[in-house]
């Protein structure tokens, strides 16, 4: 899964891998991509017809390309690595961060495991979970460390993830709860 000079130490006894894998997405991109490429065309054409300006439109177009490019590239590299220890739970989002954020067990003052519909995919910053990451799926961990930082690491085996934080909250002292079955 993750290169060896950053991949955690320890007994994994939890790892996953998630992708962006979301038809929607896809269909964004390949159409931004198709569109890009058509405009390119169509400057081109206009050039060899000798439309005036039309050479300013091929730069332009040639860099609306290479954005798209450059979006469907880093797209189709895009994960979410997560390993759990038994000393801690460690996160990763790539192209973003090649090293794992790390948060040890004996820091997490609570865990819940939540749904959610739709909060979108990727790194990001939000007010009511702090740092999320989430590439797939509408099931997500809700980390509160003991010093206030905020985590909401996405997960798509949320029944084998609870099986672990089950077995590692009498050891480590912090609060689980399962938010899923709440309706």
């Amino acid at each position: 899964m993750p290169k060896n000079n950053y991949a955690p130490i320890g007994e994994y006894i939890y790892e996953e891998q998630q992708k962006l894998r979301q038809w929607y997405v896809w269909l964004i991109l390949v159409l931004s991509l198709l569109l890009s490429i058509g405009f390119l065309v169509n400057s081109f054409v206009n050039y060899m017809e000798g439309a005036p300006g039309a050479s300013s439109f091929i730069v332009l177009a040639v860099l609306i390309l290479f954005i798209c490019l450059f979006f469907v590239i880093s797209t189709a590299g895009s994960r979410l690595n997560v390993i759990a220890t038994k000393e801690a739970i460690h996160f990763q989002w790539i192209p973003l961060n090649n090293k794992f954020n790390k948060v040890n067990w004996q820091n997490v003052k609570s865990i819940q495991m939540i749904r959610y519909k739709s909060m979108g995919y990727g790194m990001r910053i939000s007010e009511k979970y702090g740092s999320i990451y989430n590439a797939f799926g509408g099931y997500a961990i809700n980390i509160i460390t003991r010093g206030g930082n905020q985590f909401l690491v996405g997960t798509s085996n949320p029944n084998e993830l609870e099986k672990i934080l089950l077995e590692l909250k009498d050891i480590h002292f912090f609060m689980y709860e399962n938010k899923i079955e709440e309706k």
